[in-house]
């Protein structure tokens, strides 16, 4: 298996050695500082509540608001309501036009279905981006447990 540069901060939130620390965070309670790991720790010791702590983890990780399908969901919807405005919009502007009136309603409705677009792509990207560090985060801890486990 390739090496990987994992954080000590990894190492460090499923050890039992591990101390908060308010300036420099987690540090060990043997060396009273933060460690610096190449591999692996030498006085590693896994903490009691670990099962605990994978199963919140997981549970986060399998939320509603961190599934894809709800992200993209997010998505269509709003881009369903700026596309519904949008036209609506161009449809009262035809129908002015044709009585050969300019009313502001039909260019204010075009022009809020535009502004609500983008709320959506922002919605999708902030969605993207968090499931994406919860995977992340989720490979590193399964790493960082089989690493730990096979010492034994």
């Amino acid at each position: 298996m390739e090496q990987k540069q994992i954080a000590n901060e990894s190492h460090c939130f499923f050890c039992e050695n591990r101390k908060l620390d308010l300036q420099q965070g987690l540090i060990c309670s043997i060396t009273e500082s933060k460690r610096e790991i190449r591999r692996k720790c030498p006085d590693f010791e896994f903490r009691k509540d670990k099962r605990i702590v994978l199963r919140d983890f997981n549970e986060e990780l399998e939320k509603p608001e961190h599934q894809k399908a709800n992200i993209i969901g997010v998505l269509v919807k709003w881009l369903v309501v700026g596309g519904a405005m949008v036209t609506g919009g161009v449809i009262l502007f035809n129908m002015a036009l044709d009585a050969y009136v300019v009313h502001l309603l039909p260019i204010g409705m075009v022009l809020a279905g535009f502004i609500t677009m983008p709320f959506g792509i922002g919605a999708y990207l902030k969605g993207m981006q968090s499931l994406k560090a919860l995977r992340e985060k989720h490979e590193e801890y399964m790493y960082i447990l089989n690493l730990y486990e096979r010492r034994r």
